[in-house]
């Protein structure tokens, strides 16, 4: 419940489908689940359940359903923007119309028209006023496009009065896009460190994950983050002395490691061992100083290590890059 306020998990959205929407809508499972259940009768908070959804996959779906205007917030309250929606409507029917005090003029008189203030625009009215405005351009399709992004615009940069409990609605519109693929990348981190490459081990450390609820199988790279979850998880590696720091460098040092103790310092070893490496799938010289290190990787390096019999500890490595330097 990260992404959501107290206040805002209490919140009641509708469906809202534009009948001159012309443009298409993009949605992915989660927000078709999403886009179905919600009923303006309900709180996030009691769909979100009844759908058993992660709150911050639940943020993630409002945000894009609202940027698209499928869905409405409902409420006895009226959600309203301020003066900055009316002044880009202004600058946009200038860049059109090419006269300042036209564009100026005629928004001025539509407001006017529906009895409306420039610093507290209902949100429900904004497509009543922006189609209004629109009719004084005369080319359809500048009109059209003219319409669908002044509405699109609304979510994205215009802020939100401060009307009793909808004010929580501009933290919607100010949540992060949520992250993606950090859950796996913590998982494979502590059974990559935990196993240290050995099968056996790599299965009894998922089964052990698995018993406390976390699923490996079930997360991949494209998987959305849940902030909870990931708590979890570096409390967990934090109990088994895993390191979740990100380091650079250190997959290089171990190949040069294994280059230099297994070639002894002939030219014509040194190159056969690293086609040795190449054919193990892992190319020396795509490594840096400044390469992020994958664990996955330095498991598998740490192996053929141990097969070539090649000590890889860090005393060691010191002194042997004394030797060799």
């Amino acid at each position: 419940m990260s992404n959501f306020s107290n206040d805002l998990s209490q919140m009641c959205f509708r469906k809202f489908l534009e009948e001159d929407r012309y443009s298409l809508y993009s949605m992915n499972m989660d927000m078709c689940r999403l886009f179905f259940a919600i009923d303006e009768t309900k709180t996030i908070s009691q769909v979100a359940s009844q759908q058993k959804m992660d709150f911050a996959v639940v943020a993630d779906c409002i945000l894009k359903l609202w940027k698209q205007g499928l869905i409405k917030p409902v409420g006895q309250s009226k959600l309203c923007v301020d003066h900055n929606f009316s002044k880009l409507l202004k600058i946009n029917l200038h860049y059109i119309v090419g006269r300042k005090e036209i564009a100026y003029t005629c928004v001025d008189e539509e407001l006017e028209k529906l009895n409306l203030s420039h610093d507290q625009v209902p949100v429900d009215l904004i497509p009543d006023v922006v189609t209004a405005v629109s009719s004084k351009i005369s080319d359809p399709k500048v009109r059209r496009e003219f319409c669908e992004y002044m509405k699109s615009t609304l979510p994205l940069r215009t802020k939100m009065k401060k009307v009793t409990r909808w004010d929580n609605v501009q933290k919607i519109m100010n949540v992060p896009a949520a992250t993606r693929g950090k859950t796996k990348q913590i998982i494979d981190r502590i059974i990559a460190v935990r196993s240290g490459g050995n099968p056996t081990i790599e299965n009894n450390i998922k089964i052990k994950l698995m018993l406390k609820g976390i699923n490996p199988n079930s997360y991949s790279s494209d998987t959305l983050d849940d902030p909870k979850t990931i708590a979890r998880l570096r409390k967990m590696a934090a109990a088994m002395g895993v390191d979740l720091t990100t380091t650079r460098g250190k997959t290089k040092q171990i190949i040069d490691r294994i280059i230099v103790v297994r070639s002894g310092g002939n030219p014509t070893i040194e190159n056969n061992i690293k086609i040795k490496l190449m054919l193990k799938g892992i190319n020396p010289n795509f490594y840096s100083s400044d390469t992020l290190d994958d664990p996955k990787t330095i498991a598998r390096l740490r192996k053929m290590a141990a097969a070539m019999s090649v000590d890889l500890d860090p005393q060691s490595m010191l002194k042997a890059a004394g030797n060799y330097s």
